[in-house]
């Protein structure tokens, strides 16, 4: 099982990413929570790199961000990888 810090780590890169494409949107945290109906802290949480966003929330984010889809999928996985070769030692 992973521990918090590591947990940290494997959505650090997911969070910058998503706060990056907020302000390029000139939107608020607030603003992001409003359009999912989610609470500020959520979204807080997912920048800070404390957790991630659930995949129904992660479809409206690439809506309202207007994120390619396979870019979010390029993302996931080189931040999924890094996580995995980080936990199993491998460069």
């Amino acid at each position: 099982m992973a521990t918090a810090t590591a947990k940290e780590d494997l959505f650090r890169s997911l969070g910058s990413y998503l706060r990056d494409k907020r302000e390029k949107k000139g939107m608020t945290q607030t603003d992001v929570a409003s359009s999912l109906k989610v609470r500020p802290q959520f979204v807080s949480n997912w920048e800070r790199g404390l957790s991630s966003p659930p995949w129904r929330l992660m479809r409206q984010l690439v809506r309202v961000y207007n994120i390619p889809k396979n870019e979010i999928v390029k993302v996931l996985v080189k931040e999924h990888e890094s996580f995995i070769r980080q936990n199993l030692g491998v460069k």
